[in-house]
């Protein structure tokens, strides 16, 4: 297969987005006590285009989507993980759908525009 990981760091096509990955740590005097850790991912970015779109759930769709590429799995949300949030340009994207092509060098993920990022 053909590794297409490099092109996640060539300068004429990749951006740095930071990504928030929120950790469950249970339940703490009857409110739930979720940790934050913020990182640095440099991948590409662009606007998801309508086959991205009809991958997602109908129930997540919406305007402003954006698909991310990285090559470290954003998590989405299940029973057990919440999902990550891209920051990008001043706004905040929820990842709703994330693709696995590990084996070619890098995840594609679907996020959601979730407004902009509070100072």
């Amino acid at each position: 297969m053909i590794d297409m990981s490099e092109l996640l760091y060539d300068d004429d096509l990749s951006t740095h987005y930071a990504v928030i990955h929120l950790i469950d740590n249970g339940w703490k005097d009857g409110t739930q006590d979720i940790q934050k850790q913020k990182f640095c991912v440099q991948g590409i970015t662009v606007p998801s285009s309508s086959e991205d779109i009809k991958m997602v759930p109908e129930g997540d769709r919406r305007s402003g989507m954006r698909t991310f590429f990285a090559d470290l799995p954003l998590a989405v949300s299940n029973t057990i993980t919440t999902s990550d949030i891209c920051l990008y340009h001043g706004l905040q994207y929820k990842i709703v759908y994330l693709f696995d092509w590990s084996d070619n060098g890098f995840f594609k993920a679907i996020g959601t525009l979730q407004g902009d990022v509070s100072p």
